[in-house]
């Protein structure tokens, strides 16, 4: 099976905020992705934040976990207007793991902060194909104006499977 990893650029121009919109479905390396950016402005001693929804428990309470167990510490938050209300002035980049489990808030909560000047990384599943009045992470949806970006990275199936089985 082919899995898609998306990644979308918005807002980019200069010392301004941006969005980045990491999405694909499950088991594509999100988290993972969200973690090594992350991770990537941590050692740069740029100041960052990252968030989870308070019901994502499965690994860690205060961690953003990959399947593959690399992890970053986050706050867990119950909904968008709670996120809004913990990152601190100082901070830069904003990440945001699991965006599906956040209020439709989330959109314009992103936005609001990519507008303040924040680098906004939000992590989360594809869900348009699913139901797309259910899907916050579709900023290209609510923003037409801002275009969601390339495919970052293509998984291919493993060695011996035909691609025609798939």
């Amino acid at each position: 099976m082919t899995s898609v990893l998306r990644s979308g650029v918005m807002h980019r121009r200069g010392d301004q905020g941006w969005l980045e919109v990491i999405s694909g479905p499950m088991f594509s390396g999100k988290s993972e992705e969200l973690i090594r950016r992350v991770v990537r402005y941590r050692l740069a001693r740029i100041p960052t934040q990252t968030f989870k929804p308070e019901l994502d428990t499965r690994y860690a309470e205060k961690k953003v976990v990959s399947h593959s167990n690399l992890s970053v510490e986050a706050e867990p938050v119950s909904d968008s207007a709670e996120l809004l209300s913990a990152v601190e002035d100082r901070t830069i980049v904003v990440g945001i793991d699991e965006g599906q489990f956040f209020d439709v808030g989330l959109v314009e909560i992103a936005t609001m902060l990519a507008n303040a000047g924040k680098r906004v990384i939000v992590a989360g599943l594809d869900l348009v194909d699913l139901h797309p009045k259910i899907a916050p992470l579709e900023v290209a949806d609510v923003h037409p104006q801002q275009h969601l970006g390339p495919i970052l990275s293509v998984h291919s199936p493993g060695p011996g499977v035909n691609a025609q089985d798939g």
